[in-house]
């Protein structure tokens, strides 16, 4: 999985939409013009070839995330980097790669990583080291995922949500735990 930023020039509804695409902050973007709001666009870049879907909006869009997977695109409607953005983040890939869809886990993968670390991708603590989204300790347990695990929320995601299905087997039996002993 990838992710691509977009930026949308101008997307309304009934209007064409102009999308300047780079994979990474130094690859050079690739632009194309869409007709419509509500049809897709595949983008080649140096890069590779992504896949984007214009959603209808009203409003311009000033900078969303475009996950790339091998069966299809999700836009983000959040800025990367933010708690809603991990949020989202975080329940796509509970349904994807754990089939954990019910409202409950997720609810308790919220509450448990608000305990955590108030779902700040850099938080740290500084009694213990512990780094994170999911404060893994050491943090450097996270690299198994990605080797930019200090700074990339999804990286950290991932980590956390395999040692949460490894250790307790869902998100709510992770929470459970956490409340009978403060930590998990």
């Amino acid at each position: 999985m990838s992710t691509a930023w977009v930026r949308a020039r101008r997307a309304t509804a009934v209007g064409a939409a102009t999308l300047v695409i780079a994979t990474s902050a130094s690859a050079a973007p690739a632009t194309t013009t869409v007709a419509s709001a509500d049809v897709a666009a595949t983008v080649t870049s140096l890069s590779g070839t992504v896949n984007v879907a214009v959603v209808p909006t009203t409003r311009t869009l000033s900078r969303v995330s475009v996950t790339r997977t091998a069966t299809r695109t999700a836009i983000s409607p959040y800025k990367f980097g933010t708690e809603r953005y991990s949020k989202w983040y975080a329940k796509r890939l509970m349904a994807k790669r754990y089939n954990w869809t019910s409202s409950a886990q997720f609810s308790c993968l919220v509450k448990l990583w608000e305990k955590e670390s108030g779902w700040n991708h850099l938080a740290r603590n500084p009694y213990s080291g512990a780094h994170g989204i999911p404060q893994a300790l050491p943090g450097s347990k996270m690299a198994s995922a990605g080797p930019n695990w200090r700074t990339n929320p999804e990286t950290q995601i991932k980590w956390g949500l395999g040692y949460i299905k490894g250790r307790y087997g869902t998100p709510c039996g992770a929470w459970n735990a956490f409340l009978r002993k403060g930590w998990y």
